[in-house]
């Protein structure tokens, strides 16, 4: 929409902290491509046509499932009273740009966008024609996107906007009215911005784009947009015939158009009498001048007005408003794409947000291997304390089987096992950056949030990541990072297995719900080599062969590392002396046992987020005649690890 100033600043804004929360919910299955696949830029979808992914421009509007779970951004779309178009998350990733561009398709004739920043930094700047603006955290912008305007990140860290297109309202505008330009901000005229909090128990309503477009544009918005593009070409000493020339063309065009309207708009002949209009238009359009006309923001007068024509014509199929690039004019050319095996994601660039000066923190990554109900959950609650660690806050199914080629489905549900065969640079990218999104400090602090003198600061800190599918993937992780450290932790086979058998009972561990050929209780736990060979058998047998598998493949990947490369922690040992336990594993690490460690093992270990029942002495006898039958099943193993596991 044009405006009168290229920047307006509302006097409202939001609680960063708040937004902030509600996008980190994300993952990386939730970031779509820009519609128009600028290198850097992708979209998370609030509303749009139907509520599913997708970048149509008209049509009725509907929120997306990502929306449901934002309930502070369904009050902030509330709060501005206006029917909402389309609403996005949009990224621009350290180092990219949004290419300089100006927005003159249809949908932009009525509509203005509103920008309020979540991640930014003040060295990112918006420029809209001679002017540019450090939009900052929680404030609301809107901006003229007829003129020419552009986005330059030339930070290391992510820019993420929440934006929202709209017609308006009344109350909306008045809102406008009462801005400041940023030729008057932080002056004594300013208008304070007033704080939208967060209120927790308020569902809100909000209105949405429902109008569907014509079959065939009325003459009115016809007349209209002429009678705009009329207004905005620009008129030289040299070129007033021509420009005289045009105007009439535009006239002509919407005086013939209202006439086909009038006559035969719902008829096929109507469609043929507008198709050879439009082409008629061109040819007049062509012979005009040798030299472009040019409207007010540079854009060729020809070309913009000829593909505005084309919206007239069946608006309603959305065929030509699929993306904005239809009707957008782009000055310089994208920048081509990187390497097809680099993985480049759609929030950050993982090699530019992770670095620290003295090293990268997934360079040195620390993983607990173990079975399942094995104790590993406790373990890493535990270590999870210590300020030198960084977690991503619990296990890592949804990063590895968000990978494509990782997902269960498309290996033919062999296994959860991943070999050094497995590892490429696009899957290790693709990790980084999954775990980088998700990680946090000690404190609950996601990564993303830390400041360049933080990241600084951890100098010494380290990744720690567990799930207990990673027991059958060590020898990957070994290759994907070759300075990757294990903890191993295992568990008496009598007490580990009957904690599994429960686990499948209790249907609170199911994995993979619909494994084709599994029969009885959904797949539970960690995918195991050879799983097929217990379709039909009972769970216990299951269950033992799960903590065989898992720990036969620690035991074989780890004797092929070196002793610096792991250490190895008892489960009743852990329970029994807690404090110890940890100080040799901060020791193996490298890590301070610092204050907040100190003050987790000092007292009674609390029982871990998984926990089925309270524990007890001779949990296990609750099983007792089903480990009977199976204990001697697994006693190769047993006895590597030297345990007892009598009855």
């Amino acid at each position: 929409m044009k405006l009168k100033k290229p920047f307006y600043q509302l006097p409202i804004k939001f609680d960063v902290d708040r937004l902030q929360q509600e996008v980190l919910q994300f993952g990386v299955t939730a970031w779509q491509d820009h519609p128009q696949a600028f290198s850097g830029n992708s979209v998370v979808h609030f509303v749009t046509v139907g509520g599913t992914d997708n970048d149509i421009m008209l049509g009725s509007m509907a929120s997306t499932k990502n929306l449901n779970i934002c309930p502070y951004i369904q009050q902030i779309l509330a709060q501005f009273n206006t029917p909402i178009g389309r609403c996005r998350l949009m990224i621009l990733a350290p180092g990219a740009t949004v290419p300089e561009h100006t927005d003159v398709h249809y949908y932009w004739r009525n509509r203005v966008r509103i920008h309020i920043p979540i991640f930014t930094q003040p060295e990112i700047r918006f420029y809209c024609d001679h002017s540019n603006v450090h939009m900052a955290l929680g404030e609301a912008w809107i901006f003229d996107n007829w003129r020419i305007h552009k986005v330059i990140n030339n930070t290391d860290t992510v820019r993420i906007h929440l934006v929202i297109d709209t017609v308006g309202s009344a109350s909306f505008w008045h809102l406008v009215e009462s801005a400041q330009s940023y030729q008057t901000l932080n002056t004594s005229n300013a208008v304070a911005a007033e704080l939208v909090a967060f209120e927790p128990d308020v569902k809100a309503g909000f209105a949405i784009e429902k109008a569907e477009p014509m079959t065939f544009m009325h003459p009115s918005e016809v007349q209209q947009w002429c009678g705009f593009i009329n207004e905005q070409v620009i008129i030289t000493d040299d070129n007033q015939a021509a420009v005289k020339q045009f105007q009439q063309t535009c006239t002509d065009f919407h005086v013939d158009w209202r006439a086909i309207f009038i006559s035969l708009a719902e008829d096929k002949e109507g469609l043929k009498q507008f198709r050879d209009l439009i082409e008629r238009t061109k040819i007049d359009l062509a012979v005009i001048s040798e030299k472009p006309l040019l409207l007010s923001n540079q854009s060729a007068a020809n070309k913009v007005f000829l593909q505005w024509t084309e919206a007239c014509i069946n608006i309603s199929s959305n065929q030509n408003m699929r993306t904005l690039s239809v009707m957008t004019t782009i000055k310089p050319s994208l920048e081509t794409s990187q390497s097809d095996t680099e993985y480049k994601d759609p929030l950050m660039d993982a090699t530019a947000i992770a670095v620290t000066p003295k090293k990268r923190l997934m360079d040195s990554p620390i993983f607990i291997v173990a079975a399942p109900r094995s104790g590993s959950t406790l373990l890493f609650e535990t270590l999870a304390c210590a300020t030198a660690i960084m977690t991503i806050g619990g296990e890592s199914h949804e990063v590895f089987e968000n990978i494509a080629s990782f997902d269960p489905s498309q290996r033919g549900f062999s296994s959860n096992r991943l070999t050094c065969a497995d590892v490429n640079k696009s899957v290790v990218s693709q990790l980084n950056v999954a775990f980088i999104k998700l990680m946090k400090s000690s404190k609950g602090k996601p990564y993303l949030l830390f400041s360049e003198q933080e990241r600084s600061d951890l100098k010494t800190a380290y990744f720690l990541e567990k799930t207990p599918k990673n027991s059958l993937r060590i020898e990957f992780l070994k290759a994907a990072y070759p300075q990757a450290r294990f903890i191993y932790l295992h568990r008496n086979p009598r007490d580990n297995i009957s904690s599994i058998i429960d686990a499948w009972r209790s249907g609170r561990f199911a994995t993979y719900r619909n494994l084709p050929q599994w029969t009885g209780l959904p797949w539970s736990l960690l995918l195991t080599p050879g799983w097929r060979a217990y379709i039909g058998k009972p769970v216990e047998e299951v269950a033992a062969h799960q903590w065989h598998s898992a720990n036969q493949h620690i035991l074989n990947d780890l004797a092929k590392l070196t002793p610096q490369d792991w250490c190895e922690v008892d489960y009743d040992e852990f329970i029994k002396a807690p404090e110890q336990q940890v100080k040799n594993i901060c020791d193996f690490i490298g890590i301070e046992f610092d204050n907040s460690l100190s003050a987790r093992v000092s007292a009674k270990l609390p029982a871990s987020r998984y926990t089925l029942s309270a524990p007890k002495q001779d949990k296990w006898r609750a099983n007792e005649k089903e480990l009977s039958t199976v204990l001697p099943l697994i006693e190769p193993v047993a006895k590597k690890l030297n345990y007892d596991y009598s009855l």
